[in-house]
This record gives C-alpha cells, structure tokens and sequence, in this order.
C-alpha cells in the first residue's frame, strides 16, 4: 500500500509500505481523511520523528477487516474515527483524569499512521476510542474529531458555568473550536489574536473580534 513516508531531508514522500497485519481482537482501517495536527508539522519542522515514519492521527475510515476475537459491536464496512492512543484506565493518572499521563497511553498508537490508506488499530482501540460516525458528517468534519476531544477536554477542565463570559486568547484552528464550544453553550466570547485574518474569520459570529 501507498503511505506519507518521512524522508532523511524531512519531507514527506508517498512510497510502498508493507500492509498491516490484522492485530489480534482489532481491525485493519482504509482511511478516507487524515487531519493534519500541529504536532505533525512540529515533527516535520523540528525534525523530532524518525525517518521512515508515518505520521497522522486525526484519522476517519471504514473498517475493511475485523478480529474474529474483537469484543465490539462494529461491523465491516461501518466508518469510524478512532484517537491513536489507549490508556490503561486503572493507574493514578487515568483515575484522575489525566489519560495522556499514563505510561500505557504513551507506548500505544495506530500503525503505521494515518498519512497511509490502511491502518491497523488495537483491540484496546476498539474497545476505548474507536466511534461510529453519522452518515451526516463528512469525512473532514469527522477527522475534526480527535482535536475536539482535546478541546472539550480542556474547556471541563476550566470549570462549569453559565452563560459566562469567555475569552479564549490564539485564533487558530483549536482556538476557533473553542469558541464554538462556548458559543454553542451559552457563553459570550471573546477572541484574541494579533492575526487580523484570523479575526475576519468570526465575522458574523457572537464573539468579539479584540486583538
């Protein structure tokens, strides 16, 4: 199959890649739309990956293959978004809320990543972080998934409350999905930014254009 494959000068090349074998209890994914992360371009810019390395993770597919041993209501042919890591759920930090923490989460991940037309995913991605996507969502509006999980996240973290007043300070792709989750809940918000074309882009919207 063919794969984004990062070279040695640090670009990215489709190349063949051996196909991925169907792991025990998961499934093998034809992937229809890879987001691309900051933490992909960081790797790329910063040369922080390896060469050889596949890179994506805001990932939706359909399931082309299925473990005869998955513990999961999927189907064959059923479309998913899938986050790339498992936590163990049962250490410190996945009991307190902090899942990115846990050394199980760190050590697991898609193969060989989403910038590929098939990806296997865990059991344990199955199982956990693996959803159904409506048939009324886009491929791209569903590769959105696994970044909007991050930023509903954070937004729980700050505390519930009612129809505040927010301001959520960086217009870029999460700051924009940020104050669209305040927005849809009530709040009034406020965006910063010193990118003018960022700003233009909330014309219309509740929250204030302030740099």
């Amino acid at each position: 199959m063919l794969a984004g494959l990062l070279q040695p000068d640090y670009t990215l090349q489709s190349s063949e890649t051996p196909y991925p074998v169907l792991p025990e209890g998961g499934a093998l994914i034809q992937v229809t739309g890879c987001g691309i992360c900051g933490s992909d371009l960081d790797k790329v810019v910063n040369q922080k990956a390896q060469p050889g390395s596949v890179l994506g993770h805001e990932l939706v597919g359909t399931i082309q293959a299925l473990s005869e041993t998955a513990e999961t209501s999927f189907q064959v042919g059923d479309r998913i978004v899938s986050a790339h890591h498992v936590p163990c759920q049962k250490c410190h930090f996945c009991r307190n809320g902090s899942e990115s923490m846990c050394r199980a989460f760190k050590t697991t991940n898609v193969y060989p990543g989403g910038f590929s037309q098939v990806v296997a995913l865990s059991g344990g991605h199955m199982a956990h972080t693996a959803f159904k996507v409506p048939e009324d969502i886009t491929d791209a509006e569903a590769s959105c998934v696994e970044p909007l999980g991050c930023v509903l996240k954070a937004i729980r973290r700050g505390g519930t409350f009612e129809n505040g007043t927010v301001a959520v300070v960086g217009l870029g792709f999460i700051g924009m999905m940020a104050a669209q989750v305040y927005q849809n809940r009530g709040d009034v918000v406020y965006g910063v930014d010193v990118d003018h074309k960022r700003l233009a882009l909330t014309t219309g919207n509740r929250f204030a254009n302030q740099v």
